[in-house]
């Protein structure tokens, strides 16, 4: 196998992966806590250009005093201390008035 191809199945392989993580937008700090549920302490945190959170770890995550609401976290399905999360804006509303 030349090493052109491995590199793609490596990035196929990643890929997959993120398509498997969760998204979560968490309105408040418990649901914030419940979204990082049983995620390690020493997982790392990857925080969005422009975005004030200075957390690197999930355990300072957890430490928060305060959560904006457009901010979404992705987290990966294993639980390894090795994986991230990764904190994005929201890119579209997922909360839309009532109707009158």
């Amino acid at each position: 196998m030349d090493g052109s191809r491995a590199v793609a199945v490596d990035r196929r392989n990643s890929k997959a992966k993120w398509e498997e993580a969760m998204q979560y937008k968490p309105k408040s700090l418990g649901a914030l806590h419940i979204a990082l549920g049983g995620l390690p302490g020493r997982m790392r945190i990857e925080v969005e250009p422009g975005i004030a959170v200075s957390a690197k770890t999930v355990g300072e995550l957890r430490k928060v005093t305060s959560w904006p609401e457009n901010l979404v976290i992705t987290t990966p399905q294993e639980r390894h201390s090795e994986s991230t999360v990764k904190v994005s804006k929201a890119s579209i509303a997922t909360h839309y008035p009532p109707r009158r």
